[in-house]
């Protein structure tokens, strides 16, 4: 599946994860990525909004938001604990999860 970001289409298979832009860490890694060489900046001279990884070891900074890049994923949402800068893993309702302590060694 192809999810269409700045106008640039991009396999979805290929994303490892998607980080909020207004974290220390990420902005440190926005800069390792661009003296590796190995940055692509699909803001169209916007405010970098989120960093996405891809597994080729590609970075693409753009100007829209982890949340809005997870919802043309299907909806994807963050885990309970997330606070909303790093999204793209799927939201478990651990709560409702039927956990069987008898057999807890096959969890």
């Amino acid at each position: 599946m192809f999810v269409s970001i700045a106008g640039n289409f991009i396999n979805c298979d290929e994303i490892e994860f998607i980080l909020g832009y207004n974290t220390k860490f990420a902005k440190e890694y926005y800069q390792l990525k661009k003296e590796e060489g190995k940055l692509a900046n699909l803001t169209k001279n916007k405010e970098t909004k989120s960093l996405i990884q891809l597994k080729s070891g590609l970075l693409l900074a753009s100007a829209t938001k982890p949340d809005t890049i997870t919802k043309k994923f299907g909806g994807i949402k963050p885990r309970k604990y997330d606070t909303g800068t790093n999204i793209g893993v799927p939201y478990i309702d651990y709560d409702s999860l039927d956990y069987d302590e008898d057999n807890s060694e096959d969890y």
